[in-house]
């Protein structure tokens, strides 16, 4: 085979190609001057600006964290400021709810009982220091009774709320509250019944047996009043079941 024949001007070509090659192949000298770098290389390759670049990013992604953690925080403490605030009302209306329902049976009773004959005025005729005594012990027992029945009216329905809002309106709290405030309505319409009746007959028709059968009656719904108040409690106290 001959061999390829090259012009000048080709031969010239792969000449300065093969130097080039060559130029690229060669080891560098270390005696060799180096082009000055310029002067933002400089400073980013040095070792204080590495570690200032270091300080840097280390301190924002600090402040990053620390941020989101005192946020988190806030977070919490504010949730905690609303649950306990929520269980200071729903402490406070349950109180409010059991003192009600106690001066309600109490006031049912000293209702009834104000008609038993030892209160009849007219066994203090002639005493009058001890018929006006008798009077108003009388009239503080039923002006009680009347002032305790309505506030039930007109604050049982407002407790509930209160007590739904405080609770989550969780609706086995709803239920319990009316079934308890159902009984204690109960318990203070029959002493009411009750003391209509005595009016009707009058101090000289009743017996110290009528007044005391009545106040037995009372005493056996008790249990029944008190049971739906605990049921009532107990619903409050419950934590509701986790969702899944």
């Amino acid at each position: 085979m001959s061999e390829p024949q090259w012009t000048p001007a080709e031969l010239d070509l792969l000449r300065h190609k093969a130097f080039l090659e060559e130029l690229r192949k060669a080891p560098e000298d270390p005696g060799a001057a180096k082009p000055a770098k310029p002067a933002w290389q400089v400073v980013l390759e040095s070792n204080a600006t590495a570690a200032l670049i270091t300080v840097v990013i280390g301190g924002i992604a600090g402040q990053i964290i620390s941020s989101s953690i005192q946020q988190r925080q806030k977070e919490r403490e504010q949730a905690l400021a609303r649950y306990l605030e929520l269980v200071k009302q729903k402490n406070a209306t349950m109180l409010q709810i059991f003192d009600l329902a106690h001066q309600c049976l109490l006031v049912s009773d000293d209702a009834v009982r104000s008609w038993h004959p030892s209160f009849d005025p007219a066994r203090y005729r002639g005493n009058a220091s001890e018929t006006n005594a008798n009077s108003e012990q009388v009239r503080k027992m039923r002006e009680s009774y009347n002032a305790l029945d309505r506030r039930l009216r007109n604050e049982g329905a407002c407790l509930g709320l209160q007590i739904g809002f405080a609770t989550g309106d969780r609706p086995e709290v709803q239920a319990k509250w009316e079934t308890a405030e159902t009984m204690v309505r109960g318990y203070m319409d029959r002493a009411r019944e009750m003391s209509e009746s005595f009016r009707e007959k009058g101090y000289d028709a009743l017996t110290d047996r009528d007044v005391e059968t009545s106040l037995q009656e009372l005493k056996q719904r008790r249990p029944g009043v008190l049971k739906a108040l605990r049921e009532f409690s107990a619903s409050v106290q419950t934590e509701p079941s986790a969702q899944p």
